[in-house]
């Protein structure tokens, strides 16, 4: 459903009888050659063209309604008007942000439609984060219809891309030019590096808009890797972050125009940051994608994750696979550029989508026989808090299941074989899995209580100068490393829980 409706208001009968449309020039797209420069032009219906005459900024204009959709606005369906104050442009702001639905609080109406199907536990997180997600939405509602710059990052995987793609949609109803100022970019790494951030500043020096470009984040960023960064783009645009990795002490939220995260608002990490984004994007237009979120919480092993639900089931080995594919599948399966509108059209294409899952199903298969075979195991035992746990650790290296079409990547592989060796196993279970420079871990939320991996990562950075960067959740997370030492890390690691005679 389109909810981007025209507002009679904006409708103007020039003195020869043609009906037009007031807007205000909004953002400029800079091109080398003025002629070419790209404009966003405010209304209840705004408008994305080149123009035949330059236009500035603050410019109030009409412009024929029979020329709307046009590439080129030519010289006769514009009129310069004058220059907008302030006043005049808020106005013009306010009146399509309300024609859009989009308000800064969250009425009880759309808080019901929004968490009515939720399990309780999800409910609950989710209540008290409604006001804060809606002066999200607001600020990023103010940028897409301004047109205003904007890059979203998503990590990639099927819980950052689920979250990416609900967003899309949601911005796929209010305008079906939903392609816009945005920059859509998947993001491998678990921060938000400075490199990055120096890539985003220079995409907007290429704009001149009355609101402040923005940035999204989904599903990472959420460590001290990411400060230097945060610094490098305050103050230079507005910031909206949706999260759901534990944040560390040092980490500046308040720096950050909008950060959401469930474990500010009674929740933590198992409600995934796809579900969030899931709730952002209903906030932007009442889009259903209660399937993606779905999506999302099977992919990040959520407690919450209903694995019974056969079409997210499917949903979330497919994005599981795209996301993380290699040159040569993506060359074999016509994969494009990752972007939610290409993974949109794919899961609406039962025959690719189809083929996409058999093939990823059979390889996960393939690739778990192979490390329950590999896995080296070692058994002991700890008495946290007077309690003796039984705790199994698989230690496999990742060469013995890496392959040529690039999928399982090593992090998301390690999930998967966990789950599998927990039912194979007595007792707490851990699992690391090693490839080049760096090591995944996961383990048994009743391990994870006791030996919190946050901590054990905090604990093998300060004695081993081998650890570079480390991070993620309780249960699950990753460290970089120095590829030649791994063994020696990998020692330090089993020595946490008493292990020293290993062949590692």
């Amino acid at each position: 459903m389109n909810k981007c409706k025209r507002s009679s208001s904006f409708f103007h009968l020039s003195c020869n009888g043609l009906i037009t449309i007031k807007g205000i020039v909004s953002a400029i797209k800079l091109s080398s050659n003025p002629g070419e420069n790209a404009y966003a032009i405010l209304s209840t219906n705004p408008i994305g063209a080149r123009c035949e005459m330059t236009l500035e900024l603050g410019d109030t204009v009409e412009v024929k309604d029979s020329a709307i959709g046009s590439e080129v606005l030519r010289i006769g369906d514009i009129k310069v008007l004058g220059k907008a104050s302030k006043a005049e442009y808020r106005k013009m702001l306010n009146d399509t942000l309300r024609s859009m639905g989009i308000k800064q609080k969250t009425s009880k109406a759309k808080a019901k439609a929004i968490t009515q199907w939720m399990p309780e536990e999800l409910s609950k997180t989710t209540i008290p984060m409604l006001n804060d997600i809606g002066k999200a939405a607001a600020v990023f509602s103010k940028a897409f219809v301004s047109g205003a710059p904007i890059i979203i990052r998503f990590h990639n995987d099927c819980d950052g891309s689920s979250g990416a793609i609900s967003i899309y949609r949601a911005l796929r109803c209010v305008s079906p030019k939903t392609e816009g100022n945005i920059r859509w970019q998947m993001n491998k790494s678990v921060a938000y590096e400075p490199e990055s951030a120096q890539s985003d500043l220079l995409v907007f020096n290429g704009y001149m808009s009355t609101e402040k470009p923005l940035i999204l984040i989904v599903d990472f960023g959420t460590t001290e890797e990411s400060i230097n960064a945060i610094n490098c783009v305050d103050g230079k645009c507005d910031l909206v972050w949706l999260d759901h990795h534990p944040p560390p002490e040092k980490f500046p939220k308040e720096r950050i125009t909008n950060y959401i995260n469930p474990w500010d608002y009674g929740g933590d990490s198992d409600y995934s940051a796809g579900f969030l984004g899931g709730v952002f994007a209903q906030a932007l237009s009442g889009v259903d994608v209660k399937d993606l979120q779905l999506a999302s919480l099977i992919g990040d092993f959520s407690r919450h994750a209903d694995m019974k639900h056969e079409k997210a089931q499917r949903i979330s080995t497919v994005l599981d696979f795209v996301t993380s594919n290699s040159t040569r599948t993506a060359s074999v399966y016509r994969i494009e550029k990752l972007t939610p509108r290409y993974m949109d059209a794919l899961l609406d294409d039962n025959e690719r989508f189809d083929s996409f899952y058999r093939y990823a199903t059979n390889m996960m298969d393939d690739a778990l026989e192979a490390g329950v075979r590999t896995a080296k195991h070692y058994k002991t035992k700890a008495s946290p808090n007077g309690r003796e746990l039984a705790i199994n650790i698989y230690v496999m290296d990742f060469k013995h299941v890496r392959n040529e079409a690039g999928y399982p990547l090593p992090g998301r592989y390690s999930s998967k074989l966990q789950a599998k060796l927990e039912l194979l196993s007595d007792g707490e279970t851990m699992t690391v899995v090693h490839y080049g420079n760096y090591i995944s871990i996961r383990m048994t939320k009743g391990l994870a209580k006791e030996f919190p991996l946050h901590d054990i990562v905090k604990r093998l950075k300060e004695s081993s100068e081998y650890v570079h960067s480390g991070g993620g959740h309780a249960a699950a997370g990753g460290i970089k490393i120095d590829e030649q030492h791994a063994k020696s890390v990998i020692k330090l690691l089993l020595r946490e829980f008493g292990i020293i005679d290993t062949n590692q």
